[in-house]
């Protein structure tokens, strides 16, 4: 049970920072849908994977995630991360 709090808990900040850094509201972002789909350009991405790599220790490309990624994806990584 703790894993899937953690896990929702990781998706509500994640989620939050990218509706904030696209100025949209968190509830809008869908999360299977890649995050291209929201107009994301790869600035922007650079920007949300350096901020998840100080925040979670992950290096999004050494992990080989793009812009198409979704937010579950993107909390798979960090989870599978967090739990090695």
């Amino acid at each position: 049970m703790k894993a899937n709090q953690d896990r929702e808990q990781v998706r509500k900040e994640i989620a939050a920072r990218i509706a904030e850094i696209l100025n949209m509201d968190a509830s809008k972002i869908n999360p299977s849908t890649p995050l291209i789909a929201y107009n994301m350009d790869s600035l922007t991405f650079f920007n949300v994977s350096f901020e998840l790599e100080e925040k979670y220790g992950i290096n999004l490309i050494e992990e080989n995630v793009t812009m198409d990624v979704s937010l579950d994806g993107l909390i798979d990584v960090i989870c599978k991360k967090e739990s090695v």
